[in-house]
């Protein structure tokens, strides 16, 4: 079923099952770093804080699973080859297909775990602290398996290995940075927050740089398979604009973000901050658009046209932020304190 500019009804639901997938991914990955660091850590204080933003992920995981599932489980009787973006290398129905029993499997049961910590979170508060750590471990691993088992070939070739590494990296790079830009947007409002959550601006932003090393590295795989289109020529302009951008933000951004919060007699601007509003907003734009790009094969838009409609999202995301800076800035200071913790996460004996 076609829905517009030769984009087909399953062509989104891959997509949204791919995005779901990056987000709950990322979420279980830094969710997991959180709840561990909450343990090493010795202070109370500290290592509190740590498992508040754990819980916080635990939030963003929801909303990922339930996008891609919904989403997986729509497709089924949809389902058809896709390709990559400029990049003749096209899965088989009968590859595709071949993942179902395996695929529907995990889906299953990345359900009915979730289901379980949430029953814990209403009627169990402390055993789901406890249980963050082990079912953040789990959900990362599934999620690992599920992005990288697009389609099976049944032969470990290098178009393979190029599905494998083409379809995990999305959660290193799209589900990162969404990650990283919820941390930044909810420690808007607490001066403790920025501390715990700048400190791993840097770790974040190698992962990012690390999982767009491993895309380029799977697209030398199939070399011999590109095929230059306009839809290509946009592609590599996004990814240019992206690895422009992503120096700035994990480079003078990120370091000025540090700085005022180990300087509170020079805090951070209102220019820097919506330096980095921009950043971030530009960050997700372009890694939603690649992954977008990537599975409609037969998208009838020109250079052009792509380039408008790109610039329409990021201006919809820099709009998004500030609206919710705005929102944010109407209230009052978000305080946690020890005590205040204390009674929204079950302390670890």
């Amino acid at each position: 079923m076609e829905l517009i500019w030769g984009i087909r009804l399953n062509e989104v639901l891959l997509l949204l099952k791919q995005i779901g997938l990056a987000i709950l991914g990322a979420a279980a990955l830094w969710g997991f770093v959180f709840s561990i660091r909450d343990v090493r850590r010795r202070q109370p204080k500290n290592w509190i804080i740590d498992d508040w933003l754990s819980m916080q992920l635990f939030n963003l995981f929801l909303i990922g699973t339930a996008i891609s599932s919904v989403a997986f489980f729509a497709s089924l009787p949809t389902i058809r080859a896709l390709a990559h973006e400029g990049v003749a290398v096209a899965a088989t129905l009968p590859e595709i297909i071949s993942t179902f029993p395996l695929m529907n499997g995990l889906y299953i049961f990345l359900i009915l775990i979730t289901c379980l910590m949430m029953l814990f979170r209403v009627s169990k508060e402390e055993k789901f602290s406890y249980l963050l750590t082990p079912f953040f471990a789990i959900a990362f691993l599934m999620a690992f398996i599920m992005t990288s088992l697009s389609a099976w070939r049944g032969a470990l070739d290098s178009v393979q290995i190029f599905h494998f590494m083409h379809g995990f990296h999305s959660i290193f790079t799209l589900g990162s940075v969404i990650v990283l830009d919820f941390l930044f947007l909810i420690s808007y409002r607490s001066e403790l927050l920025k501390q715990h959550v700048y400190s791993l601006f840097p770790a974040i932003s190698k992962v990012i740089w690390a999982g767009l090393s491993l895309d380029f590295l799977s697209v030398f795989l199939i070399s011999e398979y590109f095929v230059v289109t306009e839809k290509f020529l946009f592609v590599q302009t996004v990814i240019a604009i992206l690895i422009i951008n992503g120096a700035l933000l994990s480079g003078p951004i990120a370091r000025k973000m540090m700085g005022s919060i180990k300087d509170h007699v020079h805090p951070i601007t209102a220019n820097w901050r919506r330096a980095g509003n921009i950043a971030g907003a530009l960050s997700i734009t372009s890694w939603i658009t690649i992954t977008t790009v990537d599975f409609f094969r037969d998208l009838t838009l020109n250079y052009m046209e792509l380039i408008w409609l790109y610039l329409g999202f990021f201006t919809l995301a820099l709009v998004g932020h500030l609206l919710f800076e705005y929102i944010e800035s109407q209230k009052g200071p978000l305080t946690l304190s020890n005590e205040e913790i204390y009674v929204v996460v079950p302390v670890r004996k």
